[in-house]
């Protein structure tokens, strides 16, 4: 749902990630109670709340210096309690690449140019990347990816 808005968009709902991190910490809580165990590749509460912080101390800078939108911000911190900190730089590894395809083909096609002045013209105009989008995928991609691994080598 969060790529789906941002790629159509460019916004992201703030109650999306408000249900993410509630379904997550309600997952950790049956997890922690004894209702399942958790697979080795995700993260327990102090990796999560860790993720969660670290998220938000590196990416809030950006935010404030206009380098970063405030949706992909909150995300990051959220994908940073979901996946944890381990979890978080591939994915954002994985975001930026798939970002930067977009900037070429941008370039390629000539309409680099367009979006800059559209990006000039203020935050009320919501033209940029969806790099929120990206960031989505990317998290799940890599959620995807590490249970498959856990559940192979189990």
């Amino acid at each position: 749902m969060v790529a789906a808005s941002d790629f159509r968009t460019r916004r992201i709902r703030n109650k999306l990630f408000f249900i993410a991190l509630v379904v997550h910490s309600t997952w950790l809580l049956a997890a922690s109670g004894g209702l399942f165990s958790v697979a080795a590749p995700f993260p327990s509460w102090r990796e999560a709340a860790t993720g969660f912080v670290v998220g938000l101390v590196v990416f809030y800078p950006l935010w404030r210096w206009n380098a970063m939108g405030a949706a992909d911000v909150k995300l990051i911190a959220t994908l940073g309690f979901i996946l944890g900190v381990q979890g978080l730089l591939p994915t954002l590894l994985l975001a930026s690449l798939a970002a930067g395809v977009h900037v070429v083909l941008l370039v390629w096609q000539g309409r680099w140019r367009q979006m800059r002045q559209q990006w000039q013209q203020g935050p009320g105009a919501r033209r940029g990347l969806p790099y929120g989008g990206y960031l989505a995928l990317a998290g799940v991609g890599w959620a995807l990816w590490t249970g498959w691994q856990a559940y192979e080598y189990a």
